[in-house]
């Protein structure tokens, strides 16, 4: 077996799990990447209190880094750790002790996104470095060396694994106001797209409920409650919208129409067309 985190029940859950469509994209703009060494001998930091438009994440790789809030609240970063400061955060940072050793990267997200929501949750957040971080960290350092025309490219990606990590994390969460999302409102938004992709072939109730490994009565019974409409009343409706809208091509033939839809002739298509809507399709297209 190729997966550590694999078994059989999470397999069966996964294959249950409906994500969520949203219009709510993960961009992340990376603007830059900085590295500072500072020892005895070095010029002190910028230590007056500034903010940013975009997110700061710290890694210390060695010594150790104070900073401070606009408070004065003080925040320790040693090395192995990183911090990430969210836009418009008052900081400074105070002092370092040993040869502090710091890799930044500064990037910004959609503003009104929830995943911005996330991020911002995570002010002055500290957090130990995973072997996963440090695996990541390795690799852009290491890619400098190859000057390859895609090294770029690889490192962007890098950085975006070890943004990723923070949600992984998921400390956000305790300050971030819950939201629950109905599982069974995602299984209908599931079906609806299956039967939407799906309008040129005859779905049974029984079909959609193997696709989705749901009992047939249960799927059924949260369809109606969700929509109002059973299974079989809205495969039709959709039947009806795409025949519609592909009478309204007087190019297309009916018998054509009929085969597109899943019908094994035009007469069962006449017949099913005149029943959801009250006229023949050929009547219909007239009207139209």
């Amino acid at each position: 077996m190729i997966l550590n985190e694999y078994s059989l029940s999470r397999a069966n859950r996964l294959s249950k799990l409906v994500i969520p469509n949203v219009n709510d994209p993960f961009e992340i703009e990376i603007l830059w990447l900085q590295h500072e060494d500072f020892n005895k001998t070095s010029t002190i930091f910028n230590n007056k209190l500034h903010k940013h438009t975009f997110y700061e994440l710290h890694f210390v790789l060695d010594g150790e880094n104070i900073i401070a809030d606009k408070n004065g609240k003080t925040f320790s970063i040693k090395s192995g750790e990183a911090m990430i400061l969210a836009p418009g955060s008052l900081h400074l940072s105070k002092y370092y002790t040993g040869n502090l050793k710091r890799f930044s990267i500064a990037f910004s997200l959609l503003e009104n996104s929830t995943i911005n929501k996330a991020f911002s949750a995570l002010d002055f957040y500290i957090y130990k470095l995973s072997k996963m971080t440090i695996n990541n960290l390795n690799c852009i350092f290491s890619e400098c060396d190859r000057d390859n025309v895609l090294s770029s490219y690889i490192i962007r990606n890098r950085i975006f694994e070890l943004i990723n990590e923070l949600l992984i994390l998921g400390k956000y969460e305790e300050y971030m106001p819950q939201t629950t999302i109905s599982s069974q409102d995602l299984l209908v938004n599931k079906i609806k797209k299956y039967i939407d992709d799906n309008s040129n072939i005859f779905l049974s109730c029984k079909d959609i409920a193997d696709y989705c490994k749901y009992n047939e009565i249960y799927l059924n019974r949260i369809f109606k409650n969700r929509t109002g409409k059973t299974l079989l009343k809205y495969i039709h409706k959709k039947k009806i919208q795409h025949s519609k809208e592909m009478l309204k091509n007087k190019k297309i033939s009916v018998t054509t129409i009929s085969y597109t839809l899943g019908f094994s002739n035009e007469y069962y298509f006449n017949a099913f067309f005149k029943r959801e809507v009250g006229v023949s399709p050929g009547v219909y297209r007239k009207y139209i």
